[in-house]
């Protein structure tokens, strides 16, 4: 008790899981008119007002972009991918 949690170790997501969203990425900015566009992978953490199991542990989500280059902006228009698992407890890979 009082010990803020240990961070998770890795982020696993399901491969058909993936390839739909990359599909629903790729559907939603074409009907936008965006023909390239990119996926950008952020690493996070959840607030302290997030469920006590998972307050301050980190994640990472998938936020798409409106092209494939580096500095594109993301599109907000397109929801994020956050439902991974967490690799818990963290060990040394």
């Amino acid at each position: 008790p009082g010990q803020p949690p240990e961070s998770v170790c890795c982020v696993t997501f399901n491969i058909d899981q993936l390839q739909q969203y990359i599909d629903y990425v790729k559907q939603e900015s074409s009907n936008q008119g965006i023909p390239k566009p990119g996926i950008r992978v952020y690493f996070a953490a959840y607030d302290s007002g997030t469920a006590a199991n998972v307050a301050s542990n980190t994640t990472v989500f998938f936020c798409p972009t409106e092209s494939d280059a580096k500095n594109a902006a993301n599109n907000y228009n397109i929801e994020p991918l956050n439902k991974g698992s967490n690799g818990w407890p963290p060990n040394a890979y």
